[in-house]
């Protein structure tokens, strides 16, 4: 071998060492700038909007809308419904509840921009696709972000019955609420969510059908999903809640972040709809004691194989050992 010169094997050991060592700084820097940068959608109270219908001079429903949709329904006109929701399970997003009119029973189907009334009256079946109307709406942005918001909408639809052309005939509310959360750092959004909730609403104040609307909107391609759980349900009969809970974890050693998201919409009595929303980061030394001192173990061999040879120690070695 020549004077001055490493040898193969040294030149490969030197890059993965470089390699190493790089990988181990840029990932902890990374994760303490992603950590020490990162920004959440926190609301700093529950925002709350009461009695929609007194404040925009709105009726109430006056006909009962029941949850049980089969009710007294035929074996046939149940397995009608059935299959409909079976054969558009792609735009069906749950049952709004069950109106009997007259002779008329009648099941409204959400079908997220519309609701699909199926009819039943004696031996004949008629379906229709209802437009909502909107009736009244309020949002606010967020805290901090411009571009976040939490609010309401709230929509009519109005039934056919065709056995009662002249007839004044009911109607049917529902509310729309929502509340934007998301994580952002230096590098750009991590995680966004919008938690929604539609809640169909009774005559009496009760909420008849609850049905999940959240949008999981975007994570960032380097974000891994931890844990995310959506869960809508009936508090008792006059509340029902959207809920949304999300872990993320951005992947590097030794600490790897964790981005956590808490939201949730409520609608209540009277028109009431609350919502609430928090989102934070933290940086856990998430490898634990075993994968800590390996890390430190990694990072010190790697770390002293190259300031070794970038002092010149190994330069001189490699010399010596040409002359020899």
């Amino acid at each position: 071998m020549n004077g001055g010169k490493m040898k193969t094997e040294d030149k490969i050991l030197l890059g993965a060492a470089a390699v190493i060592f790089a990988f181990l700084i840029i990932c902890l820097l990374a994760a303490v700038v992603i950590a020490f940068t990162a920004t959440g959608s926190d609301s700093p109270e529950e925002i709350h909007f009461s009695d929609i219908y007194g404040k925009n001079n709105l009726q109430w429903p006056f006909w009962p809308l029941e949850k049980n949709i089969y009710g007294d329904l035929s074996e046939a006109q149940a397995e009608y419904a059935t299959d409909y929701m079976f054969d558009n399970i792609r735009n069906t997003t749950g049952t709004a509840g069950r109106m009997n009119f007259g002779a008329c029973k009648a099941i409204f189907i959400d079908c997220g921009d519309y609701v699909h009334e199926i009819v039943f009256y004696y031996g004949n079946t008629t379906e229709y696709d209802l437009t909502p109307e909107l009736m009244a709406e309020n949002s606010t942005v967020l805290p901090g972000r411009d571009n976040l918001t939490a609010g309401y909408r709230m929509y009519r639809i109005y039934p056919e019955f065709p056995a009662y052309y002249n007839a004044e005939t009911p109607y049917v509310d529902f509310t729309d609420a929502w509340t934007d959360s998301s994580v952002s750092c230096i590098a750009g959004d991590i995680a966004r969510v919008r938690t929604e909730g539609r809640f169909y609403r009774n005559y009496d104040g009760k909420v008849a059908a609850v049905i999940d609307m959240t949008d999981l909107g975007e994570k960032s391609g380097w974000v891994v999903s931890g844990k995310e759980m959506m869960e809508s349900k009936q508090d008792s009969d006059y509340s029902g809640t959207v809920s949304f809970e999300g872990e993320y974890v951005i992947p590097s050693v030794p600490v790897m972040p964790v981005i956590y998201i808490d939201s949730r919409v409520t609608c209540g009595p009277y028109g009431d709809v609350s919502m609430f929303s928090f989102s934070n980061v933290t940086l856990p030394f998430s490898l634990g004691i075993v994968g800590l001192f390996i890390y430190v173990v990694l990072l010190l061999l790697s770390g002293g194989c190259v300031i070794k040879y970038l002092t010149g120690d190994k330069k001189k070695e490699d010399e010596e050992e040409g002359k020899s």
